[in-house]
């Protein structure tokens, strides 16, 4: 009897922590930081707005006031064999400032998005020189 309890209890919870990945479809909207990551006040945080045709721009958020919002370009380089990995090359005029590698999921508790930005151009164009974990939730639906 106690095995079938706890066999019943393992289906419960199994059903109700079931998340799925997420897929293109489900990318468009926008996503602002979800905390999980913590980034020092003096890092730049951004929200990420994803557009039906998969462009988007990744623009900053400073407190009001503080500094003017700086909005980056970004082209989304789909992968042939990888269908829940995101990458956006993200640009400042022609410039490459910021790559995104990005996977998420959906479950009853929302959507998230987390992985890295790469901060590229120094000591050259193109190079990496840091970056951070990003963590992104759906704010908005487009």
């Amino acid at each position: 009897m106690l095995r079938i309890i706890q066999i019943l209890v393992l289906l419960l919870i199994s059903m109700f922590s079931i998340a799925e990945n997420l897929t293109e479809k489900k990318l468009i909207g926008t996503w602002v930081p979800s905390g999980e990551i913590h980034r020092d006040e003096s890092v730049r945080s951004y929200k990420l707005i994803v557009n039906e045709d998969m462009s988007a721009n990744y623009i900053s958020i400073y407190p009001e006031g503080k500094e003017e919002n700086i909005s980056l370009k970004c082209d989304y380089k789909p992968s042939s064999s990888q269908d829940s990995i995101f990458i956006y090359y993200c640009y400042l005029n022609h410039l490459h400032l910021i790559t995104l590698s990005l996977g998420g999921w959906k479950s009853e508790s929302g959507q998230l998005l987390y992985g890295y930005e790469y901060w590229l151009g120094h000591p050259k164009p193109g190079q990496i020189h840091g970056g951070l974990p990003v963590s992104l939730s759906m704010q908005s639906k487009l």
